[in-house]
């Protein structure tokens, strides 16, 4: 966290990887009266680079602090004019040479350009663009003093024409661009559910080691040590599982953050000309992008990484019942197929759907923005009219989604009791030959369980993506 420091030093930091990790959203306690340096800074760079460069360019659509450029902003201000930055907590003497021009931030809200880095590193050559550009000879060792723990990193974006650059943006998708900054996040998802999901073999194994060894031979100290283990699991699953929904909920929080920011962007930014559809319509299509990215954050990432998890409860199940695995080995592929089909009428029905609510939102916003010219032109019947016809239409269409989507459902549950039923059933006569155990059976059980369950989540996933890909289309 940027600080104003009482001496003027630099902010004290832990560790070398901590003043070189990246700097998020917020850089507080930096003073915005005189952040106008930053806004110099970039202009001296850009020129530098052979870029165009205006105030207005650079502010384009950005909510600035009291008509002023802040650190948070600068990323957005850069790639306003063609140009990449990105804030960084390091020290100027810590920065490669081959790195300048990059720009150091002061404590005191100033900040200066520094072009050129001598090659035995002790003198740096800085400039301030908001009072001079006459470069000026410094050491590094004071400018280290002088200078807070910031610096923002500043390069041309790669194949920018100068013809185009501070006049039209490099292409960037409103939403992936965002989800595609947290990738690492996505790993770490999935390693822990990997982790969750071999634990989850921990409570069939620990009841079918009670049933088969522990109650025949009354074998206390392996009932406990059995136990202790399988708490163990537990704790460990709990813990696990509410990391990653935090991992989900932080990662949820920044993307929402640059992709509203993008959609309201585009919606000023776009001409007149382009915009078919009414306000009212446009403020419907911006809500209905929150619940793509909703799902596409996490109700897609947890289902595609518990369903690809499936192949590691089948091989469990056939080392503990052996044949019993061949029951949800083919209900797996026949709830898929089903699933899959449902999607084709489904998909009819939500996009359908999705244009009638669409359309009486718009009517809807539309008619309370407008609502003293109705009145004035005596329209309360007629558009009463309107907005019952568009009701009933969207009401009838909901419906049908909902059965389509209770069809998909409830054939998954359908199978998920069948399963059952045919392992207890099977079971039997497998223990009645010897090949199989009581706590096998049990165990055979739960497994069974455990692979359907993610179907379950796949029908309502795949339900969830028809609308999330409506609202992108």
């Amino acid at each position: 966290m940027l600080q104003r420091s009482k001496a003027s030093k630099p902010v004290a930091v832990d560790s070398s990887e901590d003043r070189q990790r990246p700097v998020g959203h917020a850089v507080e306690g930096f003073d915005p009266v005189a952040t106008d340096h930053i806004l110099a800074c970039l202009g001296f760079i850009a020129a530098q680079a052979g870029l165009p460069f205006s105030p207005g360019a650079a502010n384009n659509n950005l909510p600035l602090v009291d008509g002023r450029l802040t650190p948070e902003l600068v990323g957005r201000a850069a790639g306003n004019l063609g140009m990449e930055a990105q804030v960084f907590e390091r020290r100027p003497s810590e920065v490669p040479a081959l790195v300048a021009p990059f720009i150091v931030l002061f404590d005191r809200g100033d900040a200066c350009v520094v072009t050129d880095i001598s090659p035995i590193g002790k003198f740096a050559r800085v400039v301030f663009p908001a009072v001079s550009e006459k470069p000026r000879r410094v050491r590094l060792k004071k400018l280290d003093k002088q200078a807070s723990n910031y610096v923002i990193y500043v390069s041309a974006v790669a194949d920018q024409s100068s013809d185009h650059a501070g006049t039209e943006k490099p292409a960037r998708h409103w939403l992936l661009s965002p989800l595609l900054k947290f990738w690492p996040v996505g790993i770490q998802v999935a390693l822990a559910a990997l982790v969750i999901n071999i634990l989850g073999l921990a409570l069939p194994l620990f009841i079918m080691n009670v049933y088969d060894r522990v109650i025949q031979t009354q074998s206390m100290p392996t009932l406990w040590a059995l136990t202790a283990g399988v708490a163990i699991a537990i704790v460990f699953d709990f813990v696990l599982k509410l990391m990653r929904g935090l991992l989900l909920d932080g990662a949820g929080k920044r993307v929402d953050l640059g992709v509203n920011a993008s959609l309201f962007e585009q919606a000023m930014s776009a001409r007149m000309s382009a915009r078919t559809a009414p306000s009212g319509v446009l403020a419907n299509q911006i809500k209905d992008f929150e619940s793509a990215r909703e799902f596409l954050t996490s109700s897609l990432l947890v289902g595609v990484i518990d369903v690809a998890f499936i192949g590691i409860f089948l091989a469990v199940l056939w080392l503990v019942a052996g044949s019993l695995a061949l029951i949800p080995l083919v209900a797996v592929p026949v709830v898929l197929a089903v699933t899959l089909l449902m999607q084709i009428p489904l998909s009819r029905s939500i996009k359908q759907t999705h244009g009638l609510m669409q359309n009486r939102h718009g009517m809807l916003v539309e008619a309370l923005s407008g609502v003293e010219a109705v009145k004035a032109a005596g329209g309360e019947g007629y558009l009463q009219g309107k907005w019952e016809q568009a009701t009933a239409a969207s009401v009838r269409a909901s419906a049908t989604t909902r059965l389509w989507a209770s069809i998909a459902l409830n054939f998954t549950g359908l199978v998920q009791q069948g399963v059952s039923v045919a392992i207890i059933v099977w079971g039997v006569f497998l223990i009645g030959a010897g090949e199989l155990t009581i706590g096998g059976l049990i165990a055979a059980n739960i497994l069974a369980g455990r692979i359907l369950a993610p179907l379950a989540n796949i029908a309502m996933s795949l339900t969830r993506s028809e609308f999330a890909f409506a609202s992108l289309r």
